[in-house]
């Protein structure tokens, strides 16, 4: 059984204070976000973010939804797509599976060559044991990154499990809604501080 990967959180959301973890029972649910006129993608995207964080994933999905609303989705927004990748895996681990993959799919379909839409479906293909499509999408998430970042030593260690089980043939078989994994595992785990010139190059926002 390989050890879990650290998975970064491309949203800064670590607590305040190093090492000042909390338990799930110390973290107030967030209130399910309704959502304002005006109000911009990136903000309901930190808060669905913040939600899948702490393990609220009805109001994770409350805000993810808001964010990659059919406008944003229309206009092209890059940080509306990243909110769909979320989305579908928040739905996943909530056994909306049908679901979970038409979004993933989607946002797949409308930013190809986007880290987050990728990754997202390089630990679906993972989950639904097809190690040789997760190393492909993992593959295009690596060259998505910049060199050195925390997001491309993610892709870059993904892509190597990926591809070690195609060869020994292991099967990772879909373990939600068991168990935490995936992206949520990106951001209950965060262990980095990206450079602000990376994460601008990255997340483009557009309210």
């Amino acid at each position: 059984m390989t050890a879990p990967l650290a998975r970064p959180d491309p949203y800064s959301l670590k607590p305040s204070k190093p090492g000042a973890s909390r338990s799930r029972s110390q973290v107030s649910a967030p209130t399910a976000p309704a959502r304002q006129a005006g109000q911009p993608v990136r903000e309901l995207l930190r808060v669905g973010l913040r939600a899948m964080a702490h393990g609220h994933l009805e109001a994770a999905r409350a805000s993810l939804l808001a964010a990659a609303s059919p406008e944003s989705l229309a206009s092209g927004n890059v940080l509306a797509i990243d909110a769909l990748a979320y989305l579908s895996g928040v739905r996943w681990k909530l056994g909306e599976i049908e679901t979970a993959r038409a979004d993933s799919e989607k946002a797949l379909a409308m930013a190809p060559k986007r880290f987050a839409p990728n990754q997202n479906a390089g630990e679906m293909a993972l989950n639904l044991g097809n190690p040789s499509e997760a190393a492909e999408r993992f593959l295009i998430a690596l060259r998505a990154c910049e060199p050195g970042t925390a997001d491309a030593k993610v892709a870059e260690a993904c892509l190597k499990d990926a591809r070690e089980r195609t060869t020994t043939g292991i099967r990772h078989e879909d373990s939600f809604p068991s168990r935490p994994g995936g992206l949520l595992s990106w951001l209950t785990r965060a262990r980095r501080n990206r450079p602000a010139t990376s994460a601008a190059a990255e997340v483009r926002p557009e309210s």
